[in-house]
């Protein structure tokens, strides 16, 4: 009896147990991939989920894409009869394949689902747009969803002209970071189609056995062993990754800035399907799961960060309980049968990760205020850091100050924080006060390690940057501020306080406590809840009469260039808005005054100053860098400072000079506390005096700059464009157009032809008139741009014009004789870029160069380069570069000279290619393949001299960015001198078929070359996959002898770089090439040669020639180890190599296949400089090599 009680209240206590268990769930999330036409059908693997998941409303079920349109209204149906909800997200699949329909396909797919009529089901992100969608599923979790698609589309997506919320990848990051930072304290999962990472095909990731036995792919069960064969497919599928494998050029772009967004969250857990198979991966930031397998399976890998893999059909469940831990299960299906074959507890995110504590030692503090340094980081520094780096302001950063205790329950009130912001420099957190007015609280000592790419780490480039911020004043906000309220300019008023130890700070006090900080509201008087700049972006284009008042924002702008802050990006503004009666009137709001009065007197800063870095000359009198000072805000100023002309930059500029009298800019700086202002105040003040007495002059230098090409946006309503000319001067204006009416003028500026060189006018969504008057004569080129809609072209008068716009569309067109009609249906001919202008990098003089070989010896060079820019012509218009090198041991130099131009005609460019070059050397050691060499002679004894000039006019032609077509005319000149050459070749030219006359004549080829190439290369420095092949035919004739024969030459090469087993570690590179002389004569220098330059190495350069040759080569690298010393940042790894090759003449039978093997070492700092030492073995000897990158290359 005791025993049968014994076992009943061990049943009930199981029973409750097992009830509380189930309690405790506070959000299920049911992960369901590719539901298409196989097995099971959509009723056996609804029945298999229900089974096993109980489908209340604390379900969510997500389909992640790649799903079958009637499979998936099946399924919607049957969840409609439950109570759990639904998000159904786009995959390829539902892209049309990623095809030319792939938004009306994706667009039906989605009319499927809401046609189902249940509120609880949803198909997201809509209209094809990319996100981020967010659903809150409980207090603790957060779902994002994301329309990866979209990023890799290549064909019509939403972008400007739509109306999405979110219309360009930036706008996305923006959106995305601020949903994350917003909900710090919570699980957030990030639901997409695409994975960040995958063991699966799409991730390239091939075992052992996929290079042995490549049918088991097939067969499971057919393991037969091609060993050699079975590496090609891997080889070539990762050499050649499509826009759908993670190693696409287009998918890694997208990994790794999602990746970077993500990186602002602890607890982040990233879902998707795509691989047809079941996966969990965790590293060092985010939780993977990949559930792609609801119908079909493939096969997957496992690897380090693997904690479960299976290539069977099945789904994932995420389960959420009341303590804020979230565990996962792995289901596998069979028939109706779903088995649990995984479940693990991997995120408890109840206790945030622990902040880097940062706070100095904690002294209790009880009165109300105390005297501190703003950071005592940049006192005394070393000799080299005041020679790099500078002076600067570190006697401000390191002067006590009496700052007020920052009390967070009593100032203003009381703050309550909300969530936890900042970017890769400093920190801020989001507070708001009783009344719901926010405030940001700052550090105001900044930590731009984070802003260092981590390839860039060392611990003396972290160091050397830290320092920087040095040149940055501490206070600078306080003289800003006044400064703006004298000259009109909306700024929130900073407040500078001392965080000390507090609890109250919670989780965020290690950032803060102990700290010197700054207080700004977020809606400085008189507005309420600013937006940024995307979503006034988004307004503007919306609506035509929502405008932006632009001498506002050339107030602004004129503050940020009297203060020298060069940090001015669209993410350092928001804005308020007044409502005039007809749309709405958008004034900036600057922020974050970080940059400000910047100056440094170091060498380092000072170097970069003359580099296209103008930015970097700092704070000084002269005030001569006001170009350089738009370095960030080239966007910003060519989108909000495009309506203003010439004089009314003037009389903004006159009234801001009046309003900041001698006695307004005293004061101003006086705002600093005491003990700073008595260090360098008045010389603070004698800058700005002097910078503001020439801000006319260099503030209409950025006028000019950005008025060059001037972009002019309509809406996405009907717009009327209407362009006439003045006296030469070209009047633009643009009117809303509702049924007809224009009244309503939203856009009006007078353009001088001698300041402005292009305008373009896009029209953007809507029924668009663009009207150019007849009085329009030789003015300033427009290229008219209509967008979607049926729009209207009449365009008179004979400027020189272009007409954009899809010719698939009813569009009407009058055009005079000098328009040009460039419609068409290519995805981006209505395509609009914010980032469409760039004034930095215009070139660069001068360019300094350093090479070494072994057969130059040391050269140095100097060169400069100049680029162009224009429309649509990337990355640039034309780029043209000069150089002059000189080896002083070989008495050789050289000039080089290259012009590119892009866009030259019918989308072709023109490469235009120059050389001289005096005592050019080669190697000779005779024709053949089996020629010897006297161990007894100099290296130098096979060394020959000649001089050469070279001219090519190369007509080229690029498809999808990787494959290169080039043909043109040529000519090569030719002349020697005996006196350079007393060695063998001189004394028996007749070896190789010469006459001493012969050798010595000069020779003029003229002919022409065809190049053929693809470059398919991650990293041209440091492969690790891809393929490059490179095709040239060469033809030449001598001019200056009669009835020459004429040289025809062929060469191929081909080298592929794919990673083997570990993706991160075993790299294998494979050349193979080949070469073939047509011609029955020819000279030395035009031979095809065998060497450590050329692809056979251990042997010297040109070791071996001949009228043809092949050769294969094989490399091994892997990686060892990644350094992060003081000195050194990169990776270190060995490397082993075989090479096979040989030459062929035309009256020589050698059956010898010349190998070649060796092994070394490399080093890869940065990920910048390829530093490689090998040595390799043949039967020559051996020859130890260390190389450089492409510059220095020595072997003995």
């Amino acid at each position: 009896m005791r025993f049968a009680l014994f076992i009943f209240i061990c049943l009930k206590s199981l029973i409750a147990f097992t009830q509380f268990s189930k309690d405790s769930i506070i959000n299920r999330i049911v992960l369901i991939g590719g539901v298409q036409y196989g097995s099971p059908p959509p009723q056996a693997l609804f029945k298999a989920i229900r089974e096993k998941v109980p489908l209340n409303q604390k379900t969510a079920l997500l389909f992640l894409g790649d799903n079958d349109i009637y499979q998936v209204k099946a399924i919607a149906a049957m969840i409609k009869k439950s109570d759990a909800s639904a998000v159904f997200i786009p995959g390829e699949k539902e892209w049309s394949g990623g095809g030319k329909a792939g938004l009306d396909s994706v667009i039906l797919m989605q009319s499927y689902i809401e046609n189902v009529g249940c509120k609880n089901i949803s198909f997201l992100p809509k209209d094809g747009c990319p996100g981020p969608e967010e659903i809150k599923l409980s207090d603790d979790v957060v779902l994002i969803v994301l329309n990866t698609q979209w990023w890799l589309h290549q064909y019509q997506k939403p972008d400007i002209e739509s109306g999405c919320p979110t219309k360009s990848k930036r706008q996305v990051y923006d959106e995305l970071g601020s949903i994350l930072r917003k909900n710090y304290n919570k699980l957030v999962l990030i639901a997409a189609h695409h994975p960040l990472k995958s063991n699966g095909i799409h991730g390239g990731s091939y075992d052992l056995k996929q290079h042995l036995f490549p049918l088991t792919d097939l067969s499971p069960g057919l393991y037969l062993p091609l060993p050699l064969a079975g590496s090609i497919y891997p080889i070539i599928r990762n050499a050649f990754p499509n826009v759908q494998d993670l190693m696409n050029a287009t998918y890694e772009s997208m990994i790794n800035d999602l990746k970077k967004t993500l990186s602002v969250h602890p607890n982040i857990v990233y879902i998707s399907g795509h691989e047809e198979n079941l996966q969990l991966l965790k590293d060092k930031t985010l939780t993977y799961i990949v559930s792609g397998s609801a119908s079909k399976t493939s096969r997957v890998s496992r690897r380090r960060e693997s904690l479960f893999t299976s290539p069977s059909k099945g789904f994932a469940v995420i389960e959420v309980d009341n303590k804020q831990k979230a565990k996962f299960c792995f289901y596998e299906i069979k028939g109706e049968q779903a088995t649990l074959v995984f479940q693990q507890h991997i995120h408890d995110f109840s206790k945030l990760p622990a902040l880097k504590d940062t706070t100095t030692k904690w002294m209790p503090l009880v009165q109300d205020n105390i005297k501190v340094a703003a950071s005592l980081q940049y006192s005394k520094p070393t000799k080299l850091q005041k020679q790099l780096i500078g002076e600067n302001y570190r006697k401000e950063w390191e002067t006590p100050i009496l700052l007020p205790l920052f009390d967070i329950g009593k100032v203003n009130g009381g703050l309550t924080i909300k969530k936890l912001g900042g970017g890769k420099q400093s920190k801020s957190l989001h507070l708001e006060d009783a009344n719901g007015r926010g405030y940001k609280l700052r550090t105001v000592d900044k930590d731009p390690v984070e802003f260092l790419p981590v390839s860039l780490r060392s611990g003396l480039t972290k160091r050397l940057v830290k320092d920087y911020m040095s040149a940055q004043h501490p206070y600078g906000a306080l003289v800003n501020a006044a400064i703006a309220q004298y000259t009109g300019v909306t700024e929130a008023q900073p407040q500078y306080f001392f965080v000390p130890n507090d609890t109250a700070f919670g989780f965020y006090r290690p950032l803060f406590a102990n700290k010197v900080v700054m207080l700004v509201e977020k809606d400085p008087y008189p507005y309420k809840d600013t937006k940024g700049s995307y979503d006034i972006l988004n307004s503007i284009t919306e609506k035509a009469d929502h405008v932006v008042n632009q001498q506002s924002v050339l107030r602004a702008r004129l503050l940020d260039i009297l203060t020298g802050d060069f940090d001015r990006h669209l993410e350092q503004w928001t804005w308020g808005w007044k409502d005039t009666g007809n749309g709405k009137l958008f004034e900036p709001v600057p922020n974050d005054r970080d940059a400000a009065y910047f100056n440094s007197d170091g060498l380092l800063v000072r170097m970069l100053a003359r580099k296209n870095l103008s930015l970097f000359r700092g704070f000084t009198k002269d005030l001569s860098n006001a170009v350089g000072l738009g370095f960030s805000a080239d966007e910003f100023d060519h989108t909000f400072l495009n309506t203003l002309d010439e004089e009314q930059w003037k009389q903004v500029i006159n009234k801001f000079q009046n309003d900041l009298t001698d006695q307004a800019i005293e004061k101003s700086v006086q705002q600093l506390p005491p003990e700073i202002y008595a260090i360098r105040g008045e010389d603070l003040e004698e800058k700005l005096k002097s910078r503001r007495n020439v801000l006319k002059e260099r503030a209409l230098e950025l006028y000019r700059a950005i008025s060059e090409q001037v972009n002019i946006l309509g809406s996405n309503q009907n717009d009327y464009f209407q362009v006439a000319q003045k006296n030469h001067i070209l009047q633009i204006k643009v009117y809303e157009r509702k049924k007809g009416d224009t009244t309503m003028l939203t856009y009006y500026r007078s353009f001088d032809p001698s300041i402005t060189r292009e305008i373009r006018l896009y029209g953007l969504n809507g029924n668009d008139y663009f009207m150019v008057d007849s009085s329009v004569q030789k003015s300033i080129p427009l290229r008219i741009v209509g967008g979607g809609g049926q729009d209207t072209f009449v365009v008179n008068g004979t400027g020189k014009n272009f007409i954009y716009d899809r010719s698939s569309e009813a569009n009407i067109l009058s055009r005079g004789r000098s328009t040009r009609n460039r419609m068409s249906n290519h995805p981006t001919i209505n395509e609009y870029k914010l980032n469409s202008y760039t004034y930095q990098d215009k070139g660069q003089f001068p360019v300094f160069s350093l090479a070494a070989n072994s057969e130059y010896g040391l050269q140095i060079g100097i060169g400069a380069n100049k680029k162009t820019y224009d429309f649509r012509r990337e990355p640039f218009a034309s780029e043209t570069s000069v150089s002059i090198h000189y080896a002083p041991s070989q008495n050789s130099y050289g000039i080089k000279l290259s012009n590119i131009l892009n866009g030259w005609r019918f989308a072709t460019g023109l490469l235009t290619t120059g050389e001289i070059q005096k005592n050019a050397i080669q190697n000779f050691y005779g024709i053949g393949n089996e020629t010897k060499k006297d161990k007894n002679k100099a290296f130098s004894y096979y060394r020959i001299k000649y001089n050469y000039a070279a001219v090519d006019l190369l007509v080229t032609k690029n498809y999808f960015d990787q494959f290169n077509f080039s043909f043109g005319p040529s000519a090569y000149y030719y002349w020697n001198n005996s006196k350079e050459n007393s060695k063998w070749l001189a004394e028996s030219p007749d070896y190789i078929g010469m006459d001493s006359s012969s050798m010595y004549e000069t020779k003029l080829y003229i002919g022409g070359r065809v190049l053929l190439n693809v470059n398919h290369m991650d990293n041209l420095l440091f492969p690790t996959q891809g393929l490059s092949w490179k095709n040239e035919f060469t033809c030449y004739r001598n001019m200056q002898k009669n009835n020459s024969p004429i040289y025809a030459r062929l060469q191929s090469h081909i080298l592929l770089a794919s990673p083997l087993i570990d993706t991160s570690r075993l790299v294998t590179l494979i050349k193979v090439g080949g070469g073939h002389i047509f011609s029955e004569q020819y000279d030395f220098y035009q031979a095809l040669g065998l060497g450590t330059e050329n692809n056979l190495r251990g042997f010297r350069n040109y070791r071996f020639t001949g009228n043809s040759l092949l050769y294969s080569s094989m490399e091994l690298r892997y990686k060892a180890a990644s350094l992060h010393s003081f000195l050194l940042s990169g990776d270190f790894g060995l490397l082993g190599f075989g090479d096979i090759g040989r030459v062929w003449t035309k009256h020589t039978s050698s059956q010898l296949w010349h190998t070649a093997y060796g092994a070394g070492i490399y080093l890869f700092p940065y990920q910048k400089f390829f530093l490689s030492a090998s040595i390799g073995k043949n039967e020559d000897g051996a020859i130890y090599n260390f190389t450089i990158g492409k510059t220095i290359n020595w072997y003995q």
